[in-house]
Formats: C-alpha cells, structure tokens, sequence
C-alpha cells in the first residue's frame, strides 16, 4: 500500500506542476474555451471531464496523507487507512473547485488581455532585414494560417532574413521581435 500512496503523491507534484506551468484556465491560442486544452484530461465517457489541477489537489493530498497513515499504522486496517485518505482527497477536490469557483474563473472572466501581448512569444522568422534604420518584416503561423508583419528590433536589434525571433508585442501593426538565442539563453 505505500507504493501506492508514494506513486499518488508523485503524480499529484507532477500534476501541479503542469497545471502551474499550462494555467489552470487559459485555454491555447488556437483552443476554443471549453475544448481539450492543457488544463484538461478526459476521462472515459466525453461528457466527464476532471481538471488537471483538481486532479493533482486529490492525488496529492490522497498520497501524502495515505503514507503517513500506513506508516505510523493509526486508524487500524488497511482499508480504513484508505479511506480515510481517499475522503481527505475528496475534501481536497471540493476546496480546489470553491478556489476555482470564487476565485480564479472571475478573475479571467474580468480581466481583459492588452491586445499588444496577445501573441507575446509566438516564434517567427525574419523574412526581410531588420536593421536599426528601417523596419523589416517577419513570417510566422497563427491558427494554420502564415501571417507576415512588418517587425523592428526590439531594443533596436538588428536581425538578417532567415533569423529565428521571438515576439515581444505588436503596436499599430508592427512586430517588435528579439532574436530567438537571447530568449533562449533566458530560459
């Protein structure tokens, strides 16, 4: 039984970790609210559907209190211990939906993304020079389809055509972009 408590646990940090790095409901560009997203596992009938940090809240808690009740040998057998844990992880759920209620889906739901950072970190490639005197112009995919911009330098970077950059934001429809091995060496 702790292997399974040990394995319920790691698989509740991993799962906090993916809902802390793919958001807990911001869906994907591309990702229409309410579909298959990052945030999202199905589980056996369509209709069912478990967020992932909800699942992470159980599979933690279950685990962690699980071992430590299997390992002090409190409650008595086995299956008390269980279910004791599996009720405590089902707390843990209902505590992470009234957070997920009252708390982080009105908080989306007012706020309102500047329209300059929407595409903040799309890759793209420079399609014609950008030097700190003119602007250039930059390619890159947005929902299957290629969009090109007119792009600057973001600091007044210069990039040659065929460079990887990343964007930065978008003003008055033109790109400022930074040179993808900048980014990457932040990262």
């Amino acid at each position: 039984m702790i292997a399974l408590y040990v394995v319920s646990f790691l698989l509740g940090l991993v799962l906090c970790v993916r809902s802390m790095l793919t958001g807990v409901e911001k869906p994907q560009h591309g990702v229409a609210p309410g579909s298959e997203s990052g945030s999202e596992l199905s589980l056996a009938a369509p209709a069912v559907r478990i967020r992932t940090p909800t699942l992470a809240a159980f599979a933690t808690v279950f685990g962690i209190l699980g071992y430590f009740l299997e390992r002090s040998g409190a409650l008595g057998p086995p299956l008390v211990r269980l279910i004791v844990a599996a009720l405590a992880g089902g707390i843990a759920v209902a505590l992470t939906l009234v957070v997920l209620a009252r708390w982080a889906r009105p908080a989306l739901a007012g706020s309102q993304e500047d329209p300059r950072y929407v595409l903040q970190g799309f890759p793209a490639r420079v399609s014609r020079a950008i030097t700190a005197a003119s602007t250039g112009e930059i390619t890159f995919e947005v929902d299957g389809r290629t969009v090109v911009s007119p792009a600057v330098g973001f600091e007044g970077g210069e990039h040659a055509v065929g460079d990887e950059v990343v964007i930065d934001r978008i003003e008055e429809g033109v790109a400022f972009v930074e040179a993808w091995s900048l980014v990457e060496q932040r990262l």
